[in-house]
């Protein structure tokens, strides 16, 4: 078997060189349902199968195996929805042993460092990490600091055993399954090997244990093997990743050599912070032409967000972007976050559809349905008026004398739309009037918001890092051993997100990332 390890440091076109494999494999005429693209993302495995549809005028069902790891053992064992856990499912669990608002969605104390009012969820998620990891649940909770199980287990240890048998008795007597398990059985339950030729493993640093052992079935007969990732980038530890097992990887090690992205100065920061860690391989790679800056700014009021540009905002936990966001809010700057909308899509289509029939012009039947949505029964259009607009089809053309005579509308359409479309919060309707009156773009934010882990993958021109920990991540990362090196990761994905320039913000909280100063210079 031909096996490679692609090493991709940030921006260094490791996406490209996998389709350019599939190129490759196609062009020497491998069937597309020989070929397997594994990645953790579906758009990834998407981008990867399109530009083969595009590139050699194939159908996209001919590439069965370009999928996600979950999805590809959906497919495997042949399962449907109604074979999965759902939150109905996890509640009635939750009500059976005491545990309130229980709802499957798990939740980490290091990727949120708050505890919910009810711990169910941490608990579940813990209970996962486990199982992904190969280890008997009292076997991992022995394993971890004393501060993560008087945080995340503390009085609820008795629930924490009773939680992981009802979950295994509850999923044995419906017949259910869970995510986890999508990995597992196929391994213990023996499970063939896929019947492919070549096989990509897209992101393989974040792998757990669990799931190598299922990548290593289903492509045990392949003739080609491309493992792809980045050690340096390995930031989900918390979650089970085994960069370990990344690290003893045997075969032919390909590094990509020069980032496309970083510019000089950010580079620089880059390689400062991975030579920090301990357990890596070593890569030379190299940077774009350019300088970038890189600097230290007082707070984040003082990097010039407000001139323009795209930026994002990261910091390493979602309590330290609150007063980024409620400052960037007030001064109306249009920002979008990774894990909930801010600017609200419907919103958006209401303002535009109000905007166009203001204008004397007609609206789509969708967008009218929508406007009709941001305005309020009885004021601003006629009671009933919203269920007959239900009936309308999207695609027709609706014009205000037809939406004043048949639909019930109201509202006098010489109005301003903030003062109209009241069923938006009238804290929302304040921050889209400011963004608009600032001359920004509602439809394409400029600001990106995020913990540093819910935007790996993503670049900006600008980049404002958070460096604050919080006081359980500090106490890890002052341990040593594998909890600094797994900090210093995190740190190292933030501040290679930029494309020109890094501001590192001062410290606002008590425990920071020891980052050292930094003096700007011109590119």
């Amino acid at each position: 078997m031909k096996k490679q390890l692609i090493l991709g440091p940030p921006g260094t076109g490791k996406t490209t060189s996998l389709l350019d494999i599939v190129d490759d494999c196609l062009l020497r005429k491998i069937p597309p349902d020989r070929i397997a693209y594994v990645s953790f993302t579906q758009k990834a495995a998407r981008e990867a199968r399109d530009r083969a549809v595009d590139r050699f005028n194939m159908n996209p069902d001919d590439f069965q195996y370009f999928r996600t790891l979950h999805s590809l053992a959906t497919r495997v064992m042949g399962l449907k929805n109604d074979d999965f856990m759902h939150a109905e499912n996890y509640k009635e669990i939750g009500d059976r042993i005491g545990l309130e608002s229980f709802t499957g969605k798990k939740a980490s104390w290091q990727g949120t460092e708050s505890r919910n009012v009810n711990c169910g969820n941490h608990l579940l998620n813990m209970i996962d990490v486990a199982r992904n990891m190969k280890l008997p649940l009292a076997e991992y909770v022995r394993a971890l600091p004393q501060d993560i199980i008087n945080y995340s287990i503390g009085r609820d240890g008795k629930q924490f055993k009773v939680l992981a048998a009802e979950l295994n008795a509850y999923k044995q007597a419906y017949g259910l399954r869970d995510y986890t398990d999508l990995i597992i059985d196929p391994v213990r339950l023996e499970y063939p090997p896929l019947n492919v030729d070549v096989a990509i493993i897209d992101e393989a640093q974040d792998l757990t244990a669990a799931q190598w052992d299922f990548v290593d079935r289903m492509f045990a007969n392949v003739k080609e093997l491309y493992i792809a990732g980045d050690d340096d980038q390995c930031i989900y530890q918390w979650n089970g990743a085994d960069v370990k097992h990344f690290l003893g990887l045997e075969g032919e090690r390909r590094v990509l050599a020069k980032s496309w992205r970083l510019p000089r100065r950010p580079w620089m920061v880059a390689n400062w912070i991975t030579g920090k860690i301990t357990e890596r391989y070593k890569k030379d790679w190299t940077h774009r032409d350019g300088e970038g800056i890189v600097t230290n700014v007082k707070g984040f009021t003082s990097a010039p967000i407000l001139e323009g540009g795209e930026w994002m905002v990261l910091a390493r936990n979602n309590a330290f972007l609150k007063a980024v966001q409620e400052w960037l809010i007030n001064k109306g700057v249009p920002i979008k976050r990774q894990d909930y909308d801010i600017i609200n899509p419907a919103d958006m289509h209401a303002i535009h559809a109000w905007h166009i029939l203001s204008q004397g012009n007609c609206i789509s039947g969708a967008s009218a349905k929508l406007m009709y949505g941001a305005l309020t029964t009885k004021k601003h259009v006629a009671y009933g008026a919203k269920v007959r607009m239900a009936d309308v089809d999207d695609d027709a053309t609706l014009c205000h004398d037809e939406l004043r005579d048949e639909f019930g509308l109201l509202a006098d359409i010489s109005e301003d739309w903030w003062d109209t479309l009241t069923r938006i919060p009238k804290k929302k309707r304040d921050y889209y009037r400011r963004v608009r009156q600032n001359g920004e773009s509602l439809r394409n934010p400029r600001v990106t918001i995020s913990t540093i882990h819910g935007v790996k993958g993503g670049e900006a021109d600008n980049v404002l890092l958070l460096p604050d920990m919080a006081r359980q991540t500090h106490k890890l990362f002052s341990r040593g051993d594998r909890y600094r090196d797994e900090e210093h990761r995190v740190f190292y994905v933030g501040a290679s997100r930029t494309k020109e320039n890094l501001y590192i913000c001062g410290q606002q909280g008590n425990y920071r990332y020891p980052f050292p100063p930094f003096q700007e210079r011109s590119k």
